[in-house]
């Protein structure tokens, strides 16, 4: 079936220290994954081949997070956290023809506010 890999693999963590710091990762693997697949004429799909065939794809992903409340201005459970995707800059297609990011940071903030 088109974009879905034969085989998949992950695995992550999340590691709490020094109280309110989040520490985490994840990796993951995916196998023989075929793009293509929907004919333009109709809703069948037509037999996959070799040359419709995508690289293996494995990422890395970490994220730092602090957690904290502020109860002045009624927020709880609230996050500031950068996180780094695609850790090992790999080049990789989940769909034929579209190359997905290479590395890149995100800064956030994650707020809970309480009525």
């Amino acid at each position: 079936m088109p974009y879905t890999p034969v085989f998949t693999a992950s695995a992550g963590f999340k590691w709490t220290f020094l109280e309110n710091f989040h520490f985490g990762g994840d990796w993951q693997f995916l196998h023989d994954l075929y793009g293509g697949g929907l004919s333009n004429s109709s809703a069948s799909f037509f037999e996959l081949s070799g040359s419709q065939r995508l690289d293996d794809i494995s990422l890395v992903n970490i994220r730092l997070a602090y957690s904290f409340n502020y109860q002045r201005w009624r927020i709880e459970n609230a996050e500031l956290f950068i996180a780094a995707s695609n850790l090992l800059d790999r080049r990789y297609e989940y769909y034929q023809g579209y190359t997905m990011p290479p590395f890149s940071l995100t800064l956030g903030a994650a707020l809970k506010l309480s009525v």
